[in-house]
């Protein structure tokens, strides 16, 4: 395990901590600057039925070691600040390399936990650590390697949710705002953005977001243009979560 420390003072990271949202909406954006074309959010509640957790879970390419260092080592480090486009020909989102500061918003905690290919060729996976209360510091795992036939993909989890979070999240019109973010990107790129459901993809294209997911309610984001015309989403695995 390696610790990444970023050369900047905390009272600047400190400014970009945003409100619950704008922070969930970063960790999205991360998602689709990845070439994801499927980012479940979703959350878990403890016994009162209170929400102590929200995932963001996305098939995009992943964090390599390399990667890890470079964005999470520096403030503005970020790859997409060389890059006119992602590998896939999207048009990154950002490019000052901030955006995971700002999910601090959410919670105390945030893990990513990624698998990606390396430049060796090896499909390995990290998890990197960060806290609020140290926001110049993250802990690397040492690269794992996974199974065959293991997709890549991230999935980012908040833990120690501030009150004003877990108001934000089981709220109504959680969806409805996130639609109003993404919208233009959804119409221009085959993405699909889920809301507190466990699968929901085009029927006859299968994604797996694996067994992080507890479900709640199924609130598809916004329009689906990754389905065909007159195809809508389809909602396998059984049942919903208490």
């Amino acid at each position: 395990m390696s610790r990444l420390t970023v050369t900047v003072e905390q009272d600047h990271l400190e400014r970009l901590v945003k409100k619950p949202l704008t922070g969930l909406a970063e960790l999205i954006w991360n998602s689709l600057d990845a070439d994801a074309t499927d980012v479940a959010v979703e959350v878990e509640v403890n016994d009162w039925d209170v929400i102590d957790q929200v995932k963001v879970i996305d098939n995009g390419t992943g964090i390599t070691p390399e990667r890890a260092e470079r964005d999470f080592g520096h403030l503005g480090g970020s790859w997409k600040r060389m890059a006119t486009t992602t590998e896939a020909g999207r048009e990154p989102h950002g490019s000052a390399g901030q955006g995971r500061w700002a999910a601090y918003g959410l919670g105390e905690v945030i893990r990513w936990s990624s698998i990606a290919d390396r430049i060796t060729g090896e499909r390995s996976r990290i998890v990197i650590v960060g806290r609020r209360g140290s926001l110049r510091e993250f802990e690397v795992s040492d690269p794992e390697s996974v199974e065959a036939g293991t997709l890549t993909g991230t999935v980012v989890t908040v833990e120690q949710l501030n009150e004003q979070t877990q108001r934000a999240l089981d709220r109504d019109g959680v969806a409805e705002s996130l639609t109003t973010v993404f919208a233009l990107y959804l119409e221009q790129y085959p993405v699909r953005i889920t809301w507190r459901s466990r699968r929901s993809t085009c029927r006859n294209t299968p994604w797996n977001p694996g067994p992080w997911v507890r479900v709640h309610r199924v609130h598809p984001v916004g329009r689906l243009p990754g389905c065909p015309d007159g195809v809508g989403p389809r909602r396998d695995g059984a049942g919903t979560g208490s």
